[in-house]
């Protein structure tokens, strides 16, 4: 009983602290709310816009990017290689931190923030040192917060820019410059065919949608050297961060030397990039196989398996099979074998049946299957001639997020263990 005092004095304490901290942070929102809706002085410059507005978690210079999941992220990890590059081959200190969807601890020298869905109301306008934005291409994503027109989706998405810093654009079907004009901002469309991208030996560089993530992420970069640092990139910069990106589970290759069997995985965000997975995977065929594009005429070509998954409440199955079907018939491709899976939710039989059923009407030759779990697809996949094996694994983020241990530990697959390797002709991958 003679503890009780002792333990209502800390109680009192503890909420007497509690209530200042809430209060705090009340009277911090109400100040931020106020200051977002201060209009525009054009005559301001950009320090004296972010005065008196409050630090977050140490972090100096952020960096924005817009545009569907996927490319979004691509891009930011473009500029973290970029800014890493160079920090390198001019001995500039400091750690960069690259946030996309894990959160991080230690104070950075630099942020490069990949929005969520983006929009005024994307929980990364809270930061408020922001040097840099940039656009990629905006289709139809979000549509229920965004609206269902092109135009509409645009307008809410330039909710990320704000008053006094630079915005660049990869060239798009409507402009953006109206909001930037609101706000003060120096709005920058960049080349279509970048100059500055080097003819590297990096398949997925070949890809349209790549090199304009890429030649954003230059102009990103560039921008925060010039602003921050007075300085700006040199072309070994930029073939240095050729080598140094690394983005696991994205445009990854996993290869087992001295036996022709490469596993490619690409984990897209949504359906709008599922076909870039297919654009890219074609690519490594055509870069690594050193064959002709395979067709149903010509037998004698690598083994060729497909692993996909997809789980949409937007799209049935015929639409994402006939798209994808579609898609390999313009590039004269097919595959020897595919195999339909799930992750999280289990899928009776009846459905995979029915399921099979629209694949196989749909894209015809291949032999279509399903398998409970990507443990089971893997272990269903051999090479039908001594060509080699080449096999894509794409679809929602967590088949192919559960797809690499299952390679790198080889429980069923029986291979040997993996070691990663920073090869310069593949770029992102790991090797048996």
């Amino acid at each position: 009983m003679s503890n009780l005092p002792s333990l209502f004095s800390r109680f009192r304490f503890s909420l007497t602290i509690n209530s200042i901290i809430c209060g705090d942070a009340i009277r911090l929102l109400i100040f931020r709310r106020k200051l977002l809706q201060t209009k525009y002085n054009a005559s301001f410059s950009p320090r004296q816009m972010r005065e008196r507005r409050p630090n977050n978690a140490g972090i100096k210079r952020f960096l924005q990017i817009l545009q569907l999941d996927m490319r979004k992220g691509n891009t930011c990890t473009w500029t973290d290689a970029l800014l890493k590059s160079h920090f390198r081959s001019n001995g500039i200190p400091g750690k960069i931190g690259l946030f996309t969807s894990p959160h991080f601890t230690n104070e950075r020298k630099l942020g490069i923030y990949e929005i969520n869905i983006g929009g005024r109301w994307d929980s990364t306008n809270c930061w408020d040192d922001t040097v840099v934005c940039g656009f990629n291409t905006i289709g139809f994503d979000h549509t229920p917060k965004f609206g269902r027109t092109i135009p509409e989706i645009a307008r809410n998405k330039a909710g990320i820019i704000k008053p006094g810093y630079l915005v660049f654009s990869v060239l798009q079907i409507f402009k953006l410059e109206k909001k930037s004009n609101l706000v003060g901002c120096l709005f920058i469309f960049i080349n279509d065919r970048p100059f500055r991208i080097p003819n590297t030996d990096r398949p997925e560089l070949f890809l349209k949608p790549v090199r304009n993530n890429f030649a954003l992420a230059i102009k990103l970069a560039d921008a925060y050297l010039k602003f921050c640092l007075n300085s700006r990139f040199l072309n070994e910069d930029i073939i240095g961060a050729v080598h140094i990106y690394d983005w696991p589970n994205r445009f990854q290759m996993v290869e087992n030397p001295g036996t022709k069997i490469r596993f490619y995985l690409n984990s897209p965000a949504n359906f709008l990039n599922i076909l870039v997975s297919f654009d890219w995977f074609i690519t490594q065929m055509q870069y690594y196989a050193s064959v002709a594009l395979p067709t149903p005429f010509k037998p004698r070509q690598p083994t060729r398996i497909l692993i996909f998954g997809y789980d949409s409440t937007h799209r049935d199955v015929f639409t994402v099979a006939r798209a994808i079907a579609n898609h390999c018939y313009k590039f004269k491709f097919a595959f020897n074998k595919i195999i339909l899976t799930s992750y999280k939710h289990p899928i009776n039989g009846l459905r995979a049946s029915e399921t099979m059923g629209v694949w196989e009407e749909i894209y015809g030759s291949p032999v279509v299957s399903f398998a409970e779990s990507v443990e089971d697809a893997l272990e269903n996949c051999s090479p039908i001639n001594d060509l080699g094996l080449y096999m894509l694994i794409t679809g929602y983020t967590d088949l192919v997020s559960s797809a690499l241990p299952v390679l790198i530990t080889g429980v069923k697959l029986k291979l040997n263990k993996f070691t990663s390797y920073n090869g310069t002709s593949g770029g992102n991958g790991i090797r048996l």
